[in-house]
């Protein structure tokens, strides 16, 4: 019980009030129960003399009979008892009264026939013993009213000074643990509503500097994912080019080794020379491409400038046609209207020219691959065989091939179509790949990129 008051703002002020209101009250009534009989003592005694007084104006002149019938009136009226005898003497309060009685007044007056009366008064309904009697009567319903009183009083303090606090607290509380479902009433325009209102405004701070903090945090978090990937790629990409340097650098080793020492058709130096050479443009045209992919990955960003995607494909296509024709495929770009864009010419040019290659090297040997723009897209189709989504989806992996033997023999270094990837979100233009019923398609979304239209004044 007493640990529970003393966790209570609302059950201390309740108490302390009516505590307070009850001693107070309670004194209130003994003082007056103190002091009512004797004021009221001193008011009778003073109302007695000026009594006393009127009637010795009255009995002067009076003779004994008329004297004894104004007596007997006056104590009728009164209701006190009034005395004559011949022994003159000085008026004295409460001298000689009787128990119980408020007041005593002795008064000398003179007759007619010249005879010399002390009128004596004395109160004699025992006034104080009934007051008193009267108090301490009362005293049990006077304590249990003014209890009665003291609780509502401090009930009504509790909730008007302690409620608003205890809400308050209860908000703090909450405020602790980063819960902002709640407002304070700002009604008030005491202290409690002044502290109510900066406490809502603290929260409303707080849970926006909250929200920045989390903000922050996930781009943060969302950064150093993005850091863990491009380290994981870049760990991938050297693995798989080491990988890769090694088929055409182990040929060219031994196609040397052979001719140095002159083993079997190696002595024929004219005949492997045009091999070992061939081997080397591989490694060349493979670590240039790498270089391209290394720039495509950490170069710095050029400023974008105002280029026609059409012109750009078109270049791409007329660089490309001696690769096509080299494997009899017929590689055109289908006619339209141009394309501006706003892009890094690199970025652009090396994304078009890989997807471009990528169709003339790939491509069933007697078919076609067409190249077009249109509606904002850009567009790069060719026949090949059936494959798979999942063989779909991987294309983009820098070093894969769907068939690794034949993109040797084809001079491809699985490099391409991730350089184009790469290039295309760098510029922040999405792309997509599919293959159905033998026809592979890379399209990439150029209406990020558009020019913005200008109007004449």
């Amino acid at each position: 019980m007493c640990r529970a008051i003393a966790r209570s703002l609302s059950a201390k002020v309740f108490l302390l009030t009516a505590a307070l209101l009850a001693v107070g009250c309670l004194a209130l009534y003994v003082a007056v129960a103190l002091a009512l009989p004797g004021g009221y003592r001193a008011l009778s005694a003073a109302r007695a003399e000026e009594a006393a007084s009127a009637l010795a104006a009255e009995l002067s002149g009076a003779d004994a009979g008329e004297a004894a019938g104004i007596v007997e009136r006056f104590a009728a009226e009164n209701g006190a008892s009034v005395t004559l005898s011949g022994e003159p003497g000085a008026a004295s309060a409460g001298e000689g009264a009787p128990e119980g009685s408020a007041y005593t007044v002795s008064v000398a007056v003179e007759l007619a026939d010249g005879s010399s009366e002390l009128v004596t008064i004395t109160d004699s309904s025992g006034s104080l013993g009934i007051i008193a009697d009267a108090l301490l009567r009362l005293f049990p319903a006077a304590a249990a009213l003014i209890l009665a009183v003291s609780a509502a009083g401090a009930w009504v303090c509790a909730r008007l000074v302690a409620r608003p606090v205890v809400e308050i607290a209860d908000v703090s509380e909450r405020l602790s643990r980063l819960d902002m479902t709640w407002s304070c009433d700002e009604r008030r325009a005491d202290e409690v509503g002044v502290l109510a209102r900066s406490l809502n405004a603290m929260a409303a701070r707080l849970e926006r500097t909250i929200g920045e903090l989390r903000g922050t945090n996930e781009r943060l978090r969302s950064e150093a994912e993005e850091a863990t990937a491009r380290e994981r790629e870049r760990r991938d990409f050297l693995a798989a080019a080491s990988h890769e340097l090694k088929t055409p650098l182990a040929a060219a080793r031994a196609q040397v080794e052979g001719m140095m020492l002159g083993i079997g058709d190696f002595a024929d130096h004219g005949a492997h020379l045009p091999r070992a050479l061939a081997a080397l443009d591989r490694m060349d045209a493979l670590v240039c491409e790498m270089l391209a992919a290394a720039r495509a990955e950490s170069g710095p960003a050029a400023a974008p400038e105002a280029l026609d995607a059409r012109e750009v494909a078109a270049s791409a296509v007329a660089a490309s046609r001696e690769l096509a024709a080299s494997r009899g495929v017929e590689l055109a770009l289908l006619p339209g209207a141009a394309c501006p864009v706003v892009a890094e010419r690199a970025q652009l040019e090396l994304a078009v020219f890989n997807a471009v290659s990528n169709a003339a090297r790939h491509a069933t040997p007697g078919t076609h691959a067409t190249v077009s723009l249109g509606g904002g897209r850009l567009r790069v189709e060719n026949r090949c065989e059936p494959l798979p989504p999942e063989v779909v989806a991987r294309l983009a992996e820098p070093f894969f091939r769907a068939d690794a033997s034949r993109s040797r023999d084809g001079g491809g270094s699985g490099l391409g179509l991730h350089l184009a990837a790469r290039a295309l979100a760098r510029l922040g233009a999405p792309l997509s790949l599919s293959c159905e019923d033998g026809s592979f398609v890379f399209e990439a979304d150029l209406s990020g990129l558009s020019a913005p239209v200008r109007t004449e004044d």
